[in-house]
């Protein structure tokens, strides 16, 4: 198996770059300055000159800051054209594509809070990104039958995300805590919490079996933004009184994130493959590869 991963240098494709080969596939990487996904004279010329049979699109596009809805032409132009492109690229080619949405095609405005969203339940995103990203998911099948559709959700990696300054959620808390800061996180704002890494060993695994179609793929289980910081404070040893809870109501938001955005992996554990693990012990890896990455460094 030979992958081509579009946005290498991404949060979610420097996992790919990094763990893939673990699994005995073939990985190459391109980054935007290589290719502009949104021009579909470019993406059949550059494609067109490399090998590969599984195109992986980690590429999206979620405001300059972080789901700020700003710029509804360009949030359709990576998040849905783009895909488009690529579809009709592999379909013409006779190559797999695997392509990643996200858990914001959902807000849980009408459910509760206790419910996990499976591939069943309907989605009704509450923000651009949401919507635009639900976009791709729906123009993809019209393309090619050889696609895999991720929802992935609350997504942290060692490489951060561009639009967060190379950052994510543990590295905000861990850093407030460092210098002995409080840190007010919301409670009554509900996901799960998924690794880059955590989500290459189920890909490969689906891209083995060629059971093609929608997946969810998150961290087990669900949590609030507040249990999320209260975990990585507990587990660094941090004091645990520094997380302050509080309301998404008091905080302000640039766009409406929705109050329940978890996700439960049914399509995943009904095709016969081990779920994800539960969203703490991916947690618990990651901060501990942080800590080797920092002792290489120093």
């Amino acid at each position: 198996m030979n992958l081509l991963i579009l946005g290498m240098d991404g949060q979610l494709g420097s996992d790919f770059m990094t763990y893939a080969p673990h699994y005995g596939v073939s990985v190459t990487g391109l980054t935007r300055k290589d290719l502009d996904v949104t021009d579909r004279a470019q993406v059949s010329t550059v494609l067109a000159n490399l090998e590969f049979n599984v195109l992986v699109n980690t590429t999206a596009y979620h405001g300059e800051t972080a789901y700020a809805d700003i710029s509804p032409t360009k949030h359709y132009l990576v998040n849905a054209i783009a895909p488009y492109y690529l579809a009709e690229h592999t379909a013409l080619n006779n190559q797999y594509l695997v392509h990643f949405s996200t858990d914001y095609v959902f807000s849980g405005h009408i459910c509760p809070n206790e419910y996990s969203f499976s591939e069943l339940d309907i989605p009704e995103p509450s923000n651009l990104y949401g919507s635009s990203k639900l976009a791709g998911e729906t123009i993809i099948p019209i393309i090619t039958n050889n696609y895999f559709i991720f929802r992935i959700a609350s997504l942290y990696g060692h490489r951060g995300c561009k639009s967060k300054n190379r950052s994510n959620f543990p590295e905000t808390i861990l850093k407030k805590l460092q210098k002995n800061e409080d840190v007010t996180v919301v409670d009554d704002i509900f996901m799960s919490p998924t690794s880059t890494k955590s989500i290459v060993a189920r890909t490969i695994d689906l891209l083995d079996s060629g059971n093609v179609g929608m997946y969810h793929l998150s961290g087990s289980g669900r949590c609030s933004w507040y249990d999320f910081a209260l975990e990585i404070a507990k587990y660094e040893g941090y004091d645990q009184e520094r997380i302050i809870r509080s309301s998404y109501k008091s905080i302000p938001q640039m766009t409406d994130r929705g109050l329940n955005t978890s996700l439960e992996n049914r399509n995943l554990v009904e095709s016969g493959f081990n779920n994800l693990s539960p969203w703490q012990d991916n947690l618990y890896e990651y901060l501990e590869i942080r800590k080797s990455i920092y002792r290489l460094n120093q």
